[in-house]
C-alpha cells in the first residue's frame, strides 16, 4: 500500500543536507530507519547521536555531514512521514478505485486503509503528536494539520459520492463527525496503545472492523 522509500528531494533543506552519492544515500537511509524505530519504540528521545550512528552501522561524521543535531532529524523524520502519510491517504481515497461502489464497501475499505497507515508509520505519528504536544514545535502542528485537513476533505468528497445512501440530514456534518471518532479510536489503540489486545481485550482486526460497521451504521441509521 505504501511506498517507504526516501525521496530527499521532499526534504527541506533547512533540516537536511542531501546526499549526492549512493553510497551517502543508503547511509541516510540507515540512519533514518534506525531512528524511526527508536520514536517508535519511544527511546528516541534518550540516546545520543554517537548511539544512533552505532545502530546504524555508521560514524558522527557521517550523522553530522547530514544533520546539524539531533532536533534536525527530528523534523526529517517527520517531514518524511508527513510525505509518506499524504501518499497512503490519496491512494487509500482515489476516487477511481471506489467506482460504483456501495457505500458499505467504501467505508470499510476506508477505515482499514487508515488503520493500515496508523499501523505502518506508528513512529511517525508518534513524532508528530510528541512534537507539538509535549515540545510545542509550532513545524510538528501545522505538519499534524496538514495531515487531518487532507484525510478529511478526501473522505468526505468520496462518500458524498455516495450521498443518496446516506440517511442522515446533514451527511457533511456525519461524515466527520463519524470520521473523527473513527480516527481518534484508532490512533488511541494503534498508535498510543500496546500491540495486542487493547484494554477491552479487542484485538487490532476485529477493532477495525467494528468501526467500519458503526460509522457506516452512523451514516445509514439516522432518519
Amino acid at each position: 500500500m505504501l511506498n517507504r522509500a526516501m525521496t530527499s528531494q521532499v526534504i527541506t533543506q533547512q533540516w537536511l543536507k542531501k546526499p549526492k552519492q549512493v553510497r551517502s544515500q543508503k547511509t541516510l537511509e540507515r540512519i533514518l530507519s534506525v531512528a524511526e524505530e527508536l520514536i517508535s519504540s519511544g527511546t528516541f528521545d534518550r540516546v545520543t547521536v554517537a548511539e544512533i550512528v552505532k545502530l546504524a552501522g555508521t560514524s558522527v561524521g557521517a550523522f553530522y555531514a547530514r544533520f546539524s543535531d539531533k532536533e534536525a532529524l527530528r523534523h526529517v523524520l517527520q517531514e518524511r512521514f508527513v510525505w509518506r502519510a499524504e501518499a497512503a491517504v490519496n491512494e487509500v481515497t482515489e476516487l477511481s478505485h471506489w467506482v460504483d461502489r456501495p457505500l458499505a464497501e467504501v467505508v470499510h475499505g476506508v477505515v482499514a486503509g487508515l488503520a493500515d497507515l496508523l499501523r505502518l508509520e506508528r513512529g511517525g505519528f508518534l513524532s508528530l503528536v510528541t512534537g507539538w504536544r509535549l515540545r510545542g514545535q509550532p513545524e510538528a502542528r501545522e505538519r499534524s494539520r496538514r495531515i487531518d485537513e487532507l484525510v478529511w476533505d478526501r473522505v468526505e468528497t468520496l462518500l458524498l459520492e455516495r450521498k443518496y445512501e446516506i440517511a442522515h440530514p446533514r451527511p457533511e456534518l456525519a461524515i466527520r463527525v463519524g470520521l473523527s471518532m473513527v480516527i481518534w479510536t484508532l490512533r488511541e489503540h494503534l498508535v498510543f496503545g500496546a500491540p495486542g489486545p487493547g484494554p477491552v481485550g479487542v484485538v487490532d482486526d476485529d477493532l477495525v472492523a467494528e468501526l467500519g460497521a458503526a460509522y457506516l451504521a452512523y451514516l445509514q441509521g439516522c432518519a
